[in-house]
């Protein structure tokens, strides 16, 4: 049996030597011939399309605000964490909504503590929600879509932001 490890050890010297010759000819043969072209097909995740839905969304009404004349159309968008949550949601909203929201909320704190008793009343003050806003605000609403789409009509710089935000949100609802 001690005999059989050195005809071992010389057949594995044989061997990884004909492998490094053979190596190093392939090597040598790759670079003569042409580069082979590899194609990865992937797909984006979900949250990906999300973040990039949202920053083509934000780039668009940063633009729209350049253009527009009437200050309540401005529309800013942001991440706002919600009631009562450390959790942030991506939303835009308009100053003539985000003003309705706070007259409307004033109305409902005044109607409530002109009663007899105030501390009572507050306890079970409704507040105004997002469908109070729009009920309040449906021709302004109506009149700011009219002027996005006439600066998109008029603004090819703008027009190129909706198209490229409509493709992200379009990618990403598909998803």
């Amino acid at each position: 049996m001690r005999k059989s490890y050195p005809n071992l050890i010389l057949a594995l010297l044989v061997i990884s030597t004909s492998f490094a010759v053979s190596a190093s000819a392939s090597i040598e043969n790759k670079y003569k011939e042409p580069i082979e072209r590899i194609e990865v097909y992937g797909e984006k995740p979900r949250y990906i399309l999300k973040f990039e839905m949202e920053d083509a969304k934000k780039d668009f009404y940063d633009l729209y605000n350049k253009l527009t004349e009437d200050d309540s159309f401005k529309t800013k968008c942001e991440k706002k964490a919600r009631l009562g949550s450390k959790i942030k949601s991506f939303g835009c909203e308009t100053r003539f909504t985000k003003s309705s929201f706070h007259n409307i909320t004033k109305q409902h704190i005044q109607l409530n503590t002109d009663l007899k008793h105030p501390a009572a009343a507050l306890r079970y003050l409704s507040m105004p929600d997002i469908s109070d806003v729009y009920s309040v605000t449906n021709t302004k609403r109506k009149a700011h879509k009219e002027d996005i789409f006439k600066q998109i009509n008029e603004n090819p710089e703008l027009k190129e932001a909706f198209i490229h935000f409509a493709k992200k949100y379009t990618a990403y609802e598909s998803k």
